[in-house]
């Protein structure tokens, strides 16, 4: 019986995201298909992981129940179901305390929940055993700019930017932010989602007298 032949779907808060409820419906679908599936075996994960040697969701994989966790916490965070997805994350960390990709999850998914302080911190410990994770990058950046920590957030989206150039994008009118350097100005700051990525736009204000 699956997790959600157990648990009403009422019965779950869903947090507002950029899916629309046809969407959502469908990850939630995806959630109850991964509870009810048999479990990967480590030959399949560890082909998995050969194959997206980039793609953090297949990497650091303790065992076939972690990946489980994995793909449920996905889901439910996509479905708008965050109570869920940090269970899902917890569960996880207990196998592998040292996930990079739960880390990640679950300090985003704290953000989202505006519980910023303690996302940051899972997000940082993500970034320490995997410095190449842009996502992570990215999501600390997302969190300066709630805070508006512009210096912070362009300095960590340009590290995002570095490590995926062709998913992540950075647009400015002002030179100095190319490098990644100290603006001095506040920015209108906007992101973008699209089927290729994420877009920030910055348009900066006449530079201070």
């Amino acid at each position: 019986m699956g997790l959600f032949s157990r648990k009403k779907k009422s019965d779950m808060k869903e947090y507002q995201n950029e899916y629309s409820k046809e969407q959502k419906d469908l990850f939630r679908k995806g959630s109850e298909i991964v509870d009810e599936a048999p479990d990967f075996t480590m030959e399949q994960i560890d082909e998995l992981s050969k194959n997206l040697p980039h793609d953090h969701y297949t990497q650091d994989l303790k065992n076939p129940q972690e990946f489980k966790f994995r793909q449920s916490s996905l889901s439910y965070s996509m479905a708008g179901n965050l109570d869920e997805c940090i269970d899902n994350c917890n569960k996880g960390l207990e196998i592998n305390p040292q996930s990079p990709f739960l880390l990640y999850m679950k300090g985003r998914t704290l953000s989202d929940l505006k519980q910023f302080q303690e996302g940051l911190e899972y997000l940082a410990k993500a970034v320490g055993l995997r410095d190449d994770f842009a996502d992570a990058w990215w999501e600390i950046g997302r969190i300066h700019q709630i805070h508006n920590d512009m210096d912070s957030a362009i300095l960590e989206y340009h590290t995002a930017q570095k490590l995926e150039p062709d998913y992540y994008k950075i647009s400015s009118n002002n030179p100095d932010v190319d490098d990644g350097k100290k603006h001095g100005v506040l920015p209108k700051f906007t992101q973008t989602l699209n089927e290729k990525g994420v877009t920030v736009v910055l348009e900066f204000l006449a530079n201070k007298p």
